[in-house]
Order: structure tokens, then C-alpha cells, then sequence
């Protein structure tokens, strides 16, 4: 008997799964808005390096300018529920007051307009604060300071998903009967790559074909 395989091919981006233990934004890539001097890369915010003081190089650090703002691409979606911000330990401890923890998938005016998660009210000098909140998927997550001559300043960002969500995109999901087309745990989805593809097995007589 000929075998019976059915191939389908699509490009949906990836949502990808991580346990809670996580951290998604080490060593992904970071950008800001303005690098104050050669200690100030934004990449310092995601090296795994939580000392806080600004001065040994672990830290990222803007300009005096207004809006700034810094960014870490996962490179994939990721169900986020929980970030936490290290905070600068050597001075200036009140400057990360009223920035803005936005996660999503668009890069319209850099990333800024994603949705809000959280709002630092403070953060002790060299403190670290955790934020959880509900699910966001999202790529992209900045850390925003709406204001106008503001400096930015992070000494470590780390990104975590939730681990609950690991059947999200699971190829069973087309043959589940489910014809929901804007559910998240409804359809399939393949990773980011090269030749995507999606194969359905049919049995005759308890035989896999």
C-alpha cells in the first residue's frame, strides 16, 4: 500500500518555549538609544555580570537626552511573564524612576509603543527588583524613560518565559478539531528556519503509513 503523507509548508515566526529558569536576554543583542563613553555598551545589561558598579564596565549608560531607551532582541516570541532589573550601585540610584518595561513584536518608534508591563516606582542603589505580570508574547523588550533630559542607566536586564504554555504551536493542534484561527494554543507554528514543514500520518488497520 502506498504511504499516505500529507506536507504542508509555513513561514509563521516563532514561539518558542523556555522554562522559568531561563534568562532569555543573556548575551542576545542589545541596542540603545545613545552609549555615554566606552563603559556604557548596552550589550553590559545582558553579559551575566550583576555588579552594579557602573565604573568596573558592567553597565549600560545613555546620554543626557530626552526619551531614552534600551532594547534586547530575544530573536524569537516568547510568552514573558517576569523581568528583573539591576540597578546602578555606585550613585545616581533615582534615575531609573518611572522607566517602562514594554515587550512585543514591533519596532515602531524602536520598540517603545509595545505594550506596558510595568513601571519602575524605584529601585534601591545597587537594589534588584523582580516584575511579574500576565503573559506578554513579545520579541523585543525595552526598558523606556519617558522624560526629557534623562539618562538611562542598567548594570543587568534578564528576561524570562513562562514554562506553563510549552504546548503552544505543538503540531497536533491541526488535526485537534479546532478550527479557532486567532488562538494561540490552537494552531502550530514552526520555529524561525530554513524549509519549514508539517506532516500528518495516517493509520489503516492500526499500520502507520
Amino acid at each position: 500500500m502506498d504511504i499516505i503523507v500529507i506536507s504542508l509548508l509555513t513561514v509563521l515566526p516563532c514561539l518558542c518555549n523556555a522554562g522559568s529558569t531561563d534568562n532569555l536576554a543573556f548575551g542576545a543583542n542589545a541596542v540603545q538609544s545613545s552609549t555615554y563613553n566606552e563603559l556604557a555598551d548596552a550589550d553590559h545589561a545582558v553579559d551575566g555580570n550583576r555588579d552594579s558598579n557602573y565604573m568596573w564596565g558592567s553597565c549600560t549608560h545613555t546620554g543626557i537626552e530626552d526619551n531614552p531607551w534600551w532594547r534586547v532582541d530575544l530573536k524569537s516570541i516568547y510568552s514573558i511573564n517576569k523581568v528583573i532589573i539591576i540597578n546602578r550601585g555606585d550613585c545616581c540610584e533615582e534615575r531609573i524612576i518611572g522607566a517602562q518595561i514594554r515587550i512585543g513584536n514591533s519596532l515602531d518608534n524602536n520598540g517603545n509603543n509595545n505594550k506596558l508591563a510595568e513601571t519602575v516606582v524605584s529601585i534601591p542603589l545597587g537594589g534588584t527588583q523582580t516584575f511579574t505580570f500576565d503573559n506578554i508574547l513579545g520579541q523585543y523588550v525595552n526598558i523606556f524613560l519617558p522624560g526629557t533630559q534623562k539618562i538611562l542607566t542598567l548594570c543587568e536586564v534578564e528576561v524570562y518565559a513562562d514554562n506553563t504554555k510549552e504546548e503552544l504551536g505543538d503540531a497536533n493542534h491541526a488535526v485537534g478539531g479546532n478550527r479557532e484561527s486567532n488562538q494561540m494554543d490552537s494552531c502550530t507554528q514552526t520555529r524561525l528556519e530554513g524549509h519549514p514543514w508539517w506532516r500528518l500520518y495516517c493509520y489503516i488497520n492500526k499500520k502507520q503509513y
